[in-house]
Protein backbone atom coordinates (compact mmCIF):
# COMPACT_ATOMS: atom_id res chain seq x y z
CA UNK A 1 0.00 0.00 0.00
CA UNK A 2 2.71 2.43 0.76
CA UNK A 3 4.31 2.25 -2.48
CA UNK A 4 1.43 2.44 -4.09
CA UNK A 5 1.10 5.43 -2.60
CA UNK A 6 4.90 6.37 -3.15
CA UNK A 7 4.37 5.71 -6.84
CA UNK A 8 0.85 7.64 -7.00
CA UNK A 9 2.87 10.50 -5.53
CA UNK A 10 5.63 10.54 -7.69
CA UNK A 11 3.34 10.21 -10.75
CA UNK A 12 1.31 13.20 -9.29
CA UNK A 13 4.72 15.45 -8.84
CA UNK A 14 5.95 14.58 -12.58
CA UNK A 15 2.38 16.03 -14.16
CA UNK A 16 2.90 18.68 -12.10
CA UNK A 17 6.34 19.59 -12.96
CA UNK A 18 5.87 18.24 -17.04
CA UNK A 19 2.11 21.09 -16.93
CA UNK A 20 4.64 23.70 -15.96
CA UNK A 21 6.96 23.47 -18.45
CA UNK A 22 6.86 26.11 -21.74
CA UNK A 23 6.25 25.14 -24.76
CA UNK A 24 9.33 24.75 -26.93
CA UNK A 25 10.67 28.14 -27.89
CA UNK A 26 13.45 28.46 -30.46
CA UNK A 27 15.42 31.50 -29.15
CA UNK A 28 19.23 31.77 -30.23
CA UNK A 29 21.80 32.30 -28.10
CA UNK A 30 21.77 35.91 -28.72
CA UNK A 31 17.81 35.96 -27.52
CA UNK A 32 18.32 33.99 -24.53
CA UNK A 33 21.05 35.98 -23.15
CA UNK A 34 19.00 38.99 -24.00
CA UNK A 35 15.73 37.54 -21.75
CA UNK A 36 18.31 36.89 -19.02
CA UNK A 37 19.57 40.46 -19.25
CA UNK A 38 16.18 41.51 -19.51
CA UNK A 39 15.59 39.75 -15.88
CA UNK A 40 18.70 41.76 -14.55
CA UNK A 41 18.09 44.55 -15.58
CA UNK A 42 14.17 44.96 -14.79
CA UNK A 43 15.40 43.37 -11.18
CA UNK A 44 18.56 46.28 -11.18
CA UNK A 45 15.23 48.52 -11.11
CA UNK A 46 13.49 47.41 -8.35
CA UNK A 47 16.42 47.07 -6.38
CA UNK A 48 16.78 50.83 -6.17
CA UNK A 49 13.89 51.11 -4.78
CA UNK A 50 14.26 48.29 -1.95
CA UNK A 51 11.21 46.12 -4.06
CA UNK A 52 11.17 42.66 -4.34
CA UNK A 53 13.09 40.43 -7.22
CA UNK A 54 10.89 39.66 -10.00
CA UNK A 55 10.98 35.59 -10.13
CA UNK A 56 10.84 33.59 -13.83
CA UNK A 57 7.70 31.88 -14.42
CA UNK A 58 7.50 29.25 -16.77
CA UNK A 59 4.10 29.61 -17.68
CA UNK A 60 4.77 33.73 -18.11
CA UNK A 61 7.51 33.15 -20.12
CA UNK A 62 5.36 30.63 -22.54
CA UNK A 63 2.44 32.97 -22.82
CA UNK A 64 5.21 36.37 -23.23
CA UNK A 65 7.01 34.05 -26.18
CA UNK A 66 4.11 33.26 -27.76
CA UNK A 67 2.47 36.64 -27.41
CA UNK A 68 6.04 38.05 -29.22
CA UNK A 69 5.70 35.34 -31.95
CA UNK A 70 1.76 36.65 -32.92
CA UNK A 71 3.08 40.17 -32.70
CA UNK A 72 5.91 39.38 -34.97
CA UNK A 73 3.75 37.20 -37.34
CA UNK A 74 0.89 39.98 -37.45
CA UNK A 75 3.34 42.88 -37.47
CA UNK A 76 1.45 44.43 -35.20
CA UNK A 77 2.09 46.05 -31.76
CA UNK A 78 -1.06 44.82 -29.72
CA UNK A 79 -0.97 43.78 -26.44
CA UNK A 80 -2.72 40.39 -25.48
CA UNK A 81 -6.05 39.37 -23.54
CA UNK A 82 -4.47 39.26 -20.10
CA UNK A 83 -7.68 37.57 -18.99
CA UNK A 84 -6.10 34.82 -19.88
CA UNK A 85 -3.54 34.84 -17.74
CA UNK A 86 -5.65 33.18 -15.16
CA UNK A 87 -2.74 31.55 -12.84
CA UNK A 88 -2.24 34.82 -11.20
CA UNK A 89 -4.63 37.36 -9.21
CA UNK A 90 -2.85 40.54 -10.86
CA UNK A 91 -1.17 40.10 -14.38
CA UNK A 92 0.19 43.38 -16.29
CA UNK A 93 2.11 43.66 -19.45
CA UNK A 94 4.52 45.75 -21.60
CA UNK A 95 4.81 45.40 -25.56
CA UNK A 96 7.21 46.88 -27.43
CA UNK A 97 8.59 47.41 -30.56
CA UNK A 98 12.41 47.51 -33.08
CA UNK A 99 14.53 48.75 -29.91
CA UNK A 100 17.80 47.85 -30.88
CA UNK A 101 18.59 45.84 -27.34
CA UNK A 102 17.12 44.98 -24.30
CA UNK A 103 18.70 48.23 -22.94
CA UNK A 104 16.97 50.11 -25.32
CA UNK A 105 14.01 48.22 -24.65
CA UNK A 106 14.38 48.84 -20.42
CA UNK A 107 14.71 52.47 -21.18
CA UNK A 108 11.61 53.19 -23.35
CA UNK A 109 9.44 51.13 -21.35
CA UNK A 110 11.07 53.30 -18.09
CA UNK A 111 10.31 56.37 -19.58
CA UNK A 112 6.57 55.55 -20.27
CA UNK A 113 4.43 56.15 -16.87
CA UNK A 114 2.35 52.89 -17.39
CA UNK A 115 5.39 50.48 -18.35
CA UNK A 116 7.39 52.08 -15.60
CA UNK A 117 4.46 51.35 -13.04
CA UNK A 118 4.38 47.40 -14.03
CA UNK A 119 8.23 47.11 -13.73
CA UNK A 120 7.94 48.98 -10.07
CA UNK A 121 4.42 47.24 -9.10
CA UNK A 122 5.59 45.55 -5.76
CA UNK A 123 2.11 43.49 -6.37
CA UNK A 124 4.06 41.94 -9.30
CA UNK A 125 6.16 38.89 -8.11
CA UNK A 126 6.89 36.60 -11.21
CA UNK A 127 7.88 37.54 -15.12
CA UNK A 128 8.42 36.16 -18.22
CA UNK A 129 9.83 37.80 -21.42
CA UNK A 130 9.34 36.81 -25.03
CA UNK A 131 10.78 38.90 -27.77
CA UNK A 132 10.46 37.47 -31.65
CA UNK A 133 12.14 38.77 -34.72
CA UNK A 134 9.41 39.55 -38.13
CA UNK A 135 10.44 39.24 -41.88
CA UNK A 136 12.32 42.43 -41.08
CA UNK A 137 14.60 41.23 -38.22
CA UNK A 138 12.66 43.98 -36.16
CA UNK A 139 12.03 42.60 -33.05
CA UNK A 140 9.02 42.66 -30.84
CA UNK A 141 8.98 42.45 -26.93
CA UNK A 142 6.55 41.34 -24.36
CA UNK A 143 7.26 41.21 -20.79
CA UNK A 144 4.17 39.68 -18.43
CA UNK A 145 4.47 40.29 -14.88
CA UNK A 146 2.05 38.23 -12.33
CA UNK A 147 1.00 38.42 -8.88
Amino acid sequence: MKKLILFLILIFIYWSAKKQQPEEVSLNANDAQTLDNLLIFHNLERERLDLPELQLDFNLISYAQNHAEWMSRKNSLTHSNLKNVIWFQRSGENIAWNQADEQAVLSAWMNSQGHRNNILNRKFSHVGFGIARNSKNQIYWCTVFGG
